[in-house]
């Protein structure tokens, strides 16, 4: 379980970066 939890992570962390981004870009709109 844990092994599945740890690749969760990476993705999560891979998305991260991402995710930031776009709401950065939101914010800059209002």
């Amino acid at each position: 379980m844990q092994l599945v939890i740890d690749q969760s992570v990476l993705i999560f962390a891979y998305l991260f970066p991402l995710e930031p981004r776009l709401q950065v870009r939101s914010q800059g709109r209002e």
